[in-house]
């Protein structure tokens, strides 16, 4: 596995799973802005954030993290399907995106917390756990969200205004 691939499934899986078994919940826009990644990695200092790729790569961890049960949403009474449909319609740098973006907020379930406890990932955790990897890989596949495949919902492109 190459160094680029660890780093981003450290970003986009590992750390997040991390960040949502400390605190209670999260909206997509907060997860992946406002957490502080313990490898030093800082969405505001990259100007990545909110960019098509940033927004894919979101909607891409709700889909699979909810889709395999380790993920799920509070305050919400929709299913996944018109949650992601509608965060793919706006982007969080525009309005009203943000709002659209910032409604719905998930958790991690007792699932999610039992694979990280398993893999013995927690807040000190400061490197890739290939345990965890290789186990949210086989997990993934055997629901059909396998990290081969990407856009399960294909973000629109939107301007961002984010400066």
């Amino acid at each position: 596995m190459t160094e680029k691939n660890l780093e981003k499934f450290f970003l986009w899986y590992q750390d997040p799973l991390i960040c949502l078994s400390i605190e209670n919940c999260y909206s997509l826009v907060a997860l992946f802005t406002s957490v502080p990644y313990k490898n030093g990695y800082n969405w505001n200092d990259k100007k990545e954030y909110y960019s098509l790729e940033w927004c894919q790569n979101s909607l891409d961890f709700l889909y699979r993290t909810v889709v395999s049960g380790l993920c799920d949403f509070t305050f919400s009474e929709d299913t996944l399907r018109p949650i992601i449909d509608k965060l793919a319609k706006e982007g969080p740098g525009v309005f009203p995106g943000y709002g659209v973006w910032e409604e719905d907020q998930i958790y991690i379930t007792d699932k999610g917390r039992a694979l990280l406890r398993e893999c013995h990932v927690d807040v000190e955790t400061k490197e890739t756990s290939f345990l965890l990897k290789e186990k949210l890989t086989k997990l993934f596949y055997d629901c059909g969200v396998g990290f081969e495949k990407n856009a399960f919902v294909k973000m629109h492109d939107y301007p961002p205004e984010i400066e």
